[in-house]
Order: structure tokens, then sequence, then C-alpha cells
């Protein structure tokens, strides 16, 4: 392995590089239909029945169905994905106890021990199928992973990777591949003019180029910026600097001019929803991401029985497996992207982090699933700690060091003591937000 993966800190991506053709999800043709089931995406039936669970041990139903595989010295868990985690290790006997289930039993933030109770509830040549294609896409994913930990870690790529791997649509010595490469010999920032220049939404959206020229401008003073940054009725991602100043601080830098390379990209701008229920952020996410897909805003309570459901006990479960199945079997977004897959970012540090979002959004234009614990000390806008969570990562910026994402959770509807309206699309800085997705180590 390149390097050492611990803990089980959750960050959904898409896994392919530009616009390829990934293989198509189990259940589909590769255009979207679900040849299984006879129906379209977004047009699935609403009397889907809840799914039944096992009362066995989940320890043991993860040992019985889950194998693991060497796959070009990355360690693979069918239905799981990449992690150094093996049967009966000890860290699966702890992220398989009895407790550990219990304690994720009823969190909106999902459950792997749910997730393979699923498994288990599916019958024998179901996931059969299921697990093949689990394997298929483990193969198809590996160059992804590989890359992120290049560019992610500064390691040097190897000669004739991007032959080897034809999936991620990069032509062993183009310019995309050269960029990439620099990028993970210098750990600056993936030169991205070769592959995307932003849109007139995006540079709207960001503000930067206008921030910079309306408060260096002897036109418009700083108060006026301001508000036509909230006019818009977007957070900037940017701090304007004092009054009097002739800059735009961020971070402690100073932006003085926009750089040749695009740094910062923002993508399905009107498909934010906001969760119907304390507990639907998985919901509201997913109806988000196939909305942006298709433009077909199925209910929350419709997706509830893919991406998580409610147990004869009145427990919630469900988890970020079951929201990869789905955008794979019912959006688009596969085909666009490549493969949906799940993958640990534990101890991989933030700027890692940031470089991933970066290839997704930047380079991808697509939309991935940031996996959280909703605590005050990473959400400035919320002044308690909740549970496990969901938002969709749609945008970034290295000139404010800051991912956008939509957060469907509004604190002022649903109780919160702050009393601030949160669910919006949010900008926050880039360590934050890997702070709180490295909460849900499983």
């Amino acid at each position: 392995m390149l390097h050492k993966r611990t803990g089980w800190s959750i960050l959904m991506v898409a896994l392919a590089m530009l616009v390829t053709m990934a293989q198509p999800a189990m259940g589909t043709d590769g255009s979207g239909v679900a040849t299984d089931s006879g129906v379209s995406q977004g047009a699935l039936q609403d009397d889907t029945p809840r799914l039944e669970l096992t009362d066995k041990p989940v320890e043991q139903l993860a040992e019985d169905l889950i194998d693991c595989f060497d796959i070009e010295g990355e360690n693979f868990c069918l239905f799981i994905g990449f992690t150094d985690m093996t049967p009966g290790d000890a860290r699966w006997r702890e992220v398989f106890s009895t407790e550990v289930e219990r304690a994720q039993a009823n969190d909106p933030g999902g459950s792997l021990a749910g997730y393979v109770r699923w498994l288990a509830s599916l019958d024998d040549a179901e996931r059969e199928q299921l697990a093949e294609q689990s394997l298929k896409d483990g193969y198809a994913t590996v160059g992804k992973v590989r890359l992120y930990d290049y560019v992610g870690l500064d390691i040097p790529i190897p000669s004739g990777f991007f032959d080897k791997h034809p999936e991620l649509g990069i032509a062993e010595g183009s310019p995309q591949a050269e960029a990439l490469r620099t990028a993970a010999v210098t750990g600056d920032p993936v030169d991205m003019s070769v592959f995307y220049q932003p849109s007139t939404e995006e540079l709207a959206e960001g503000y930067e180029e206008e921030v910079a020229a309306l408060v260096t401008s002897t036109v418009i003073t700083r108060a006026e910026a301001v508000a036509f940054l909230h006019s818009q009725g977007v957070n900037s991602p940017l701090v304007l600097a004092p009054e009097g100043t002739d800059t735009a601080e961020v971070d402690g830098g100073v932006i003085e001019s926009v750089p040749e390379s695009p740094t910062y990209r923002y993508i399905i701008y009107s498909a934010y929803r906001e969760q119907e229920r304390n507990d639907f952020c998985a919901p509201a996410t997913f109806q988000s991401i196939d909305g942006a897909d298709d433009q077909g805003y199925n209910s929350q309570w419709y997706w509830d029985d893919y991406v998580g459901w409610y147990n004869s006990n009145g427990t919630f479960t469900g988890s970020v497996y079951m929201i990869r199945d789905s955008i794979n079997s019912y959006t688009g977004w596969d085909n666009v992207a490549g493969t949906y897959a799940v993958t640990s970012s534990a101890g991989e540090g933030a700027s890692w982090y940031f470089d991933v979002h970066q290839i997704n959004v930047g380079i991808d234009g697509a939309p991935l699933v940031d996996h959280v614990k909703l605590y005050a000390e990473w959400f400035p806008y919320i002044d308690e700690n909740h549970s496990g969570h969901f938002q969709t990562g749609r945008g970034y910026s290295r000139n404010s060091n800051t991912i956008s994402y939509f957060e469907p959770y509004d604190a002022l509807r649903w109780g919160d003591p702050s009393g601030v309206s949160s669910g919006k699309i949010q900008y926050l800085n880039y360590s934050n937000l890997y702070g709180a997705n490295q909460e849900y180590a499983w």
C-alpha cells in the first residue's frame, strides 16, 4: 500500500476523472435505466416495501458476508471499500461490536452495522450480484484512490500510471497528466486551467474577482461591496479587509489578482434542498444529488426507502453505503464522473481532503458526499453537538481555503438554541470540514 489507512472516517467521492463512462452500476445498462426493475431513474415505485432485518449478531454476519482482496497493493473489502481493516482483526471486532451497533442504532448519519444487516436481508442471488458488482467497482476505482494519495500526499506519480488506468480518462503525456504530476511533486495545487474554465455562474457565485475589484476600486466603498454580496443571497467565501484598506484578506493572505489557473469552482447551483425531518439528512442529501442530475425531485420520504429506513422498533438504519449504491443505480452521475465509492479519509490530513474535493468538483464537475459529525466545534453556525450527518460537497475555493456544500439541516427550524437559520449553501474552511469528518471514526 502507499500508506497505512487507519480508522473509518468516511468520505464518499466519485471515483473517476473527467467525463468518462464508468462501468454500469448493478441493475443498469449504462444509460441510467434500471433494467432489473424495468423503471427509469426518477421513476421508482412508491410502494417499495420497508426492509426487514435479521437479529443475528452483526460481527458474525460481517465475517460471513464480507471478503477482502488485494487490489494493486490496496486492501479492498467487498461491499465496503478500501481499508486496512480485515475480517477478525481488532479493528474489525470493534467496528462490528454490539456496543457500537447499539450506539449507532438511531444515528441519522448511518450505521455500518445497519448496512451489513441490510445485506443479510437480501436473497442469495441478489447479494451475490451485488458482491460481483462491488468487486468490479474496486478494480475500476483503485486508480483514482491511488491518484488521491499521489496528489494529496505529494507522492510522485509513477511512469505509465495513466496508461495503466485508462478509466481515469487522462492520456499519458497529456497536459492534464503533466499538471497532476507537477502537483504531486511540488505539493502545489493542481493547475486547473488544463481541465476547465469557470462559467459565468461560477464567477458570479464565488465573487473572488468582484470583491477584489470592488474593494480596491474608488467607485464603490467596502460597505457597498458587502451590501452587494448580501443582496445576492450568498455567504461570501471571502473575508473583506477592514475599512480604509485597499485589499481583500483571506486567511491571512491577500488577493491582488486572480491567477490564470482557476482557483475555485461551484456546481449544481439550484439543487439545494432542506431536510424535512430533523433526522432526514440522508434523504435530503440524495434528493439534491438526484435532482441536480435530472431535475426530477422525488420526495425525501420516497428516497428514505433507498438511503435509510425506520425499523419496527422505531430506530433508524441507513448508511453512506446505501447513498453510494443509490447514486450509482438511480442517477446518471456515475456516467458523468465514474463509479461512486466510499473511501476512508482517516489520518490522511486536511490538505488531502481539500485536494479530493478539488479533483472531484473541479475536474469531474460532480458532487460528492461529506460524512461528518455535526458538532459545534467544527460548524460555527450551530451551538450544540448533534449526531452523524450528510452534506453535499459542491464547490471549493483556494482563494479562501473553503469548501462549499449544501447544509440540509436548519438549526432554527429544528430547535437549536442558537436560533440561527443554517440550512443553506455554506462555505467552510476545509480544515473544519475535515475535522468534522474525522469525528466519524468507525
